[in-house]
């Protein structure tokens, strides 16, 4: 039966073997990170799953009903344009009923009892009973809002998982090719001799290579290496060439410099040091949220010259856009993204 005494079963195929047990575990990062699931299909009240650590297997809807990680839009249909119908916070539960591609359809019951069954993102769900989740403030219901047509939602981030954290290095050391010693010339013509034993010249040791000087890393090293990954796709979670998340992106590029980040945006955004607006530099990470007073939920780099790239939304590939306006044009049409604007990070050269 599910859950398992002993944590959360994962079978084979629906109603299958069970393959592997995720014990129940407490609510920190780490922990949650081990009980963190994807869901890819669905066979009726059975889903198929890929674990944090890229296995997969089939779990059933009543072990799925976690906490979905917030702020999470919910809306009437499975579209960004469609009438929302409430927000959640990080650790609302919800009841998952069905998949369609990068949607999931949800049901949400506030403090009043009051039901609601709507579509929101596709994101990871916690493998844990319902009644096991972190304790969650139920949001009231808002009255029906129609969300703008022109603004382009931004995918949440802060539900990802989060990496261990430490000051990032501000130099790197990069090999550097050593000067070939060059050998003495012995003639091979017939009137050579062989040196005798008594006689020979004790050879030279070569001379000392200089130790590679260590090579400073740039803002502008991060902005040219990010502008590299401008049209890959998007994929929630993805810190890899073949898909990025925003702060999966920002990670991937830090990393390449042996700069450590955090993983989440919402982390990422207490790295390094502080720098105001005006003060922007290329290779800064600038943060937003659905409010200027935060929290984060979204991350970019900023490049010089009032533009930044990001991995927007599912939507929407690696892409540069404009800081001032937040906003992009395609096909001569200005869409605006509805993040703002909340902060920006240093980590390298401060």
């Amino acid at each position: 039966t599910d859950p398992d005494p002993k944590g959360v079963n994962v079978r084979k195929t629906p109603g299958g073997a069970v393959i592997r047990v995720i014990p129940k575990v407490g609510a920190t990062d780490e922990q949650i990170r081990m009980r963190r699931v994807v869901v890819t299909g669905q066979d009726k009240a059975w889903f198929s799953v890929r674990l944090d650590d890229g296995s997969t297997g089939w779990m059933h809807s009543s072990v799925l009903g976690s906490c979905a990680s917030g702020p999470s839009p919910m809306y009437a249909e499975p579209d960004g344009a469609s009438r929302l119908l409430v927000t959640l916070q990080d650790g609302s539960p919800v009841d998952l009923l069905a998949v369609s591609g990068n949607w999931a359809r949800m049901s949400y019951t506030n403090t009043s009892g009051t039901k609601v069954t709507g579509w929101m993102r596709q994101h990871s769900l916690l493998s844990n009973p319902r009644n096991d989740c972190r304790a969650a403030t139920r949001a009231p219901l808002p009255a029906a809002s129609t969300a703008p047509k022109t603004a382009v939602k931004q995918t949440r981030t802060s539900g990802q998982t989060a990496q261990a954290s430490t000051q990032p290095p501000k130099t790197v050391s990069a090999p550097q090719k050593a000067t070939p010693q060059k050998s003495s010339t012995v003639s091979k013509g017939p009137s050579a001799s062989k040196p005798t034993s008594s006689t020979s010249t004790p050879k030279t040791a070569p001379a000392q290579k200089p130790a590679p000087k260590p090579v400073t890393v740039t803002g502008k090293n991060l902005a040219d290496s990010v502008r590299k990954y401008l049209g890959v796709k998007y994929v929630w979670g993805g810190t890899t060439p073949s898909g990025f998340d925003c702060s999966g992106l920002m990670y991937y590029v830090c990393k390449q410099y042996n700069i450590t980040i955090p993983r989440t945006s919402k982390e990422q955004a207490t790295a390094g040091k502080y720098v105001s607006k005006s003060n922007l530099r290329p290779g800064d990470l600038v943060f937003f949220g659905r409010t200027t007073s935060g929290p984060v939920d979204h991350v970019g780099m900023y490049i010089g010259n009032d533009k930044y790239i990001h991995a927007p939304n599912p939507e929407l590939p690696v892409m540069e856009t404009q800081l001032s306006t937040n906003s992009f044009v395609k096909n001569g049409t200005r869409y605006t993204f509805a993040g703002k604007y909340i902060t920006a990070r240093r980590v390298v050269g401060y």
